[in-house]
């Protein structure tokens, strides 16, 4: 495994898609040959594209909307490609917005054998409460305590970056 003082940051010159949160969006992203980077929302939430299922899973989408045509999983897939051993496309943030959402969110990138290809994946939560918000959703010690349990033992295959 490789030390954790190892990983190298990205360059600061990337160019980024925000707000990441539709399929259309991020077939867009990941065709865009200047796009660097990608930045989604994840939410625990309905994915219409599943309408028989009523279950709340992962979602790309940004509170107060908590119904999406993209699942996480579907979000990683399409972020990825290749056979087996899938190739990140992209540097990747991860953006949690509910805490529910990190372990299963987690466990599917880790699941699909992800090799960063030199790019990292940012995971990141909002652990304070903001201008307009009620509440904090997402603990800041469970939330890094949550990441480095299920990523800890990939660190050596490609590069996560905990961000709060």
């Amino acid at each position: 495994m490789r030390a954790l003082g190892s990983l190298r940051l990205p360059s600061p010159e990337q160019t980024w898609s925000h707000g990441t949160n539709s399929f259309a969006q991020l077939s867009e992203a990941v065709q865009d040959n200047s796009i660097t980077a990608i930045e989604a929302d994840i939410v625990m939430g309905r994915d219409l594209s599943a309408p028989e299922n009523d279950s709340v899973v992962p979602i790309m989408s940004h509170p107060p909307i908590l119904e999406s045509h993209l699942s996480a999983a579907t979000f990683l897939d399409e972020a990825t490609k290749g056979e087996g051993t899938r190739i990140l496309t992209r540097h990747t943030k991860l953006d949690f917005k509910h805490f529910d959402a990190v372990e299963p969110t987690l466990q599917a990138f880790k699941n699909l054998k992800v090799d960063g290809n030199g790019r990292c994946v940012y995971l990141n939560a909002d652990v304070f409460q903001g201008p307009g918000s009620a509440d904090v959703t997402v603990p800041a010690d469970e939330f890094v305590q949550k990441c480095l349990d299920i990523i800890i033992s990939d660190v050596s295959s490609f590069s996560m970056l905990l961000l709060l």
